[in-house]
């Protein structure tokens, strides 16, 4: 299936291969008009995305829709997002995929897993690999996906499964912004570009790059925390688990804080370093999506949005409710009704 690139996209490509090399010239500038697939909801546009599961958590209003552009090479998927608003997106990959992610839009800072994927990097998700991704604003990105056997024990397949940031040469950086703008292109001016010769030439060059970039190694630094010395991602998943387990009640930061093992002071660090944010607000966007998703899946006739609130352990109906519409745009009411 050809989804159409578009315009500003390209320019992004253009502009990380930039970065990351000075002395070479950029791309042809001509670009066919393309036809996109358009989302008017972030959770159908996370549920789209292919060879991954995901939930978003948004971190600021929405500013535009969500669309993701995909194109099927032979052995290899490009997929392009464009997204909405800042947000945090957690999920695992499938155990038959593994992925590059490409930050594409310039001046926003990107993190994987609380590391930062500067300009000119990449975020390699293995197989069945968690992950975390954050970003402040709205913005682009792009992900290239090869199936991997979940059996094979060679290579990239038998590696421990992590996400990381990978920092391949210029040269390999260069190459490979290169062969996904020129194959977008290609896939927006002709739809029997899948299938020709040219498609099948790229997605070789674009294989004989993913697996070096996503096999570097870097040296392994435990990020630790606090006396004693904690590892930090030992401290999210403990308390990622403690929500997960409490599903309908809402502690405070204190309470996670001390059922997770740490003091509140460096539940805050820790949270401020993996999401952007602080255990407070993300707390609250976590409760406020999880109202959203209850108040879909209600039954207005039989259910009030005061009802549901209550059960949700919200007391300040009008508070919660501004809160609500600056996030989604709209009331509880509104939602619930559909």
């Amino acid at each position: 299936m050809v989804a159409l690139f578009n315009h500003r996209v390209v320019r992004s490509l253009a502009g990380h291969r930039r970065d990351v090399s000075q002395n070479r010239t950029s791309r042809r500038e001509h670009v066919c008009e393309m036809e996109t697939q358009e989302f008017h909801d972030f959770d159908a546009f996370a549920n789209s995305v292919a060879g991954v599961d995901s939930r978003m958590l948004l971190r600021d209003a929405e500013r535009r829709n969500w669309t993701i552009d995909r194109v099927e090479l032979p052995g290899i998927q490009i997929q392009v997002g464009r997204l909405g608003s800042g947000n945090i997106a957690c999920g695992q990959m499938h155990a038959d995929t593994l992925m590059l992610y490409l930050p594409l839009t310039p001046g926003i800072e990107y993190r994987g897993n609380g590391e930062t994927i500067e300009r000119g990097s990449f975020f390699a998700l293995e197989p069945a690999a968690e992950f975390c991704i954050t970003t402040q604003v709205s913005h682009d990105w792009c992900a290239v996906s090869i199936p991997i056997d979940p059996h094979q024990q060679n290579g990239v397949e038998s590696r421990v499964r992590s996400c990381r940031v990978a920092r391949p040469s210029r040269v390999a950086s260069c190459q490979f912004c290169d062969i996904v703008a020129n194959v977008m292109n290609a896939a927006a001016a002709s739809p029997e570009f899948e299938t020709s010769r040219a498609a099948e030439l790229a997605a070789s060059k674009l294989l004989g790059l993913v697996k070096p970039i996503a096999s570097q190694r870097r040296k392994e630094t435990q990020l630790t925390i606090g006396r004693p010395k904690v590892a930090r991602d030992e401290i999210i998943d403990r308390a990622l688990a403690i929500l997960e387990e409490d599903q309908g009640t809402y502690p405070n930061v204190d309470e996670l804080a001390s059922q997770s093992g740490v003091s509140e002071r460096t539940l805050r660090t820790i949270f401020r370093e993996y999401f952007g944010l602080g255990p407070a607000r993300f707390l609250q966007l976590r409760q406020l999506h999880e109202l959203r998703r209850a108040l879909r899946s209600a039954d207005p006739d039989h259910q009030t949005v005061s009802q549901i609130l209550t059960e949700h352990g919200v007391w300040a109906f009008g508070r919660c409710a501004a809160r609500y519409a600056d996030l989604f745009g709209e009331l509880p009411s509104v939602t619930l009704r559909g």
